[in-house]
């Protein structure tokens, strides 16, 4: 699911942004589905004091940079309901759980 969403960003979404994804078989998605600091994270993006990620040195994979900056960049917890092929992106201060019906920025289907 991650790489379709990942690429209908890349084609349709034309700025910087930091997105979670949470994908359910059924019609709801709780409140408590984004941890905290993720919750937190996607809040912080959006301020202009923003926020810096450090990637591990220490993965297998080669990583493109040491950290991230991001700052005054939209987010979104993107809420999959796999029955109906629908992402609902969710601005994260609004952020109550989901239903395939909830209030959202934007929708696409997958």
């Amino acid at each position: 699911m991650t790489p379709l969403i990942e690429k209908w960003f890349l084609i349709n979404h034309h700025s910087n942004c930091l997105v979670e994804i949470k994908v359910t078989k059924t019609n709801t998605i709780p409140f408590n589905a984004v941890k905290p600091h993720q919750l937190k994270a996607l809040q912080q993006v959006r301020t202009p004091e923003g926020m810096t990620h450090k990637m591990s040195d220490a993965s297998r994979t080669r990583q493109p940079a040491d950290f991230w900056l991001m700052k005054n960049a939209t987010s979104f917890v993107v809420a999959c309901f796999l029955k109906d092929r629908i992402c609902l992106a969710i601005d994260p201060n609004e952020w109550e759980g989901a239903r395939n019906n909830s209030k959202c920025e934007f929708s696409f289907f997958i």
